[in-house]
């Protein structure tokens, strides 16, 4: 098991057309959010990860990176309905129907590209999808009304530093929140805590609940 020290864990809100900003951040072993900034094209992005290749890359993704089922629900996406937590069914059917220009295949392709590993081991650069509404009722069983209210914004500011993030600054809106909340189950493995596990089965790569 390689030291954390040098990781950089990234989570990524990804939006669902191209034609919006995404929004990501950058965090270190100790919890110090480093960067938190938008991004449009895939290609942005892959150009600001040429940039850390001296660190190993740890992307957590708010997106759905594997779709295999013409319709109905994934069944990596079952592990949260047994939970009682709900999830929208992700389908192609659905994704052809309402978000023609979803990136979130486009941005698996470009991670691929440039060597950084699908449901990748521990030591490699790495990316997995995670489920950020998920993440928040595993978490957090009662956190406050989602989403887009200053409130909440302000409620989880206070949980995220209560976790351990080093905020240098107040947060903004729910994306930025939601790029850093993607992150946490990888600082649930560091920690050797067992609220999640990985779904890595029939392609998927997941995030999910634990037991």
């Amino acid at each position: 098991m390689p030291s954390f020290d040098n990781f950089l864990i990234i989570g990524v809100d990804l939006a669902w057309s191209g034609d919006n900003y995404s929004t990501y951040s950058i965090i270190d072993s100790k919890l110090n959010l480093l960067q938190l900034s938008k991004f449009k094209s895939v290609e942005e992005f892959l150009s600001l990860l040429r940039s850390y290749q001296s660190q190993i890359l740890k992307i957590l993704i708010d997106a759905p990176l594997e779709i295999r089922n013409k319709n109905g629900i994934r069944s990596c996406d079952r592990e949260f309905l047994k939970r009682g937590i709900p999830i929208l069914p992700v389908n192609e059917q659905i994704l052809k129907q309402k978000y023609s220009k979803f990136p979130g295949l486009k941005l698996r392709n470009g991670l691929e590209k440039i060597g950084i590993k699908y449901c990748g081991k521990v030591e490699e650069n790495a990316f997995y999808e995670v489920y950020v509404y998920g993440i928040l009722k595993i978490v957090y069983k009662n956190f406050p009304a989602y989403k887009k209210r200053r409130e909440f914004i302000g409620h989880m500011e206070n949980l995220l530093r209560d976790y351990g993030f080093k905020l240098p600054y107040h947060l903004e809106d729910h994306h930025q929140v939601d790029a850093i909340v993607s992150t946490i189950p990888w600082f649930e493995f560091a920690r050797k805590n067992e609220q999640f596990s990985l779904y890595n089965n029939e392609g998927y790569c997941l995030f999910v609940p634990s037991g």
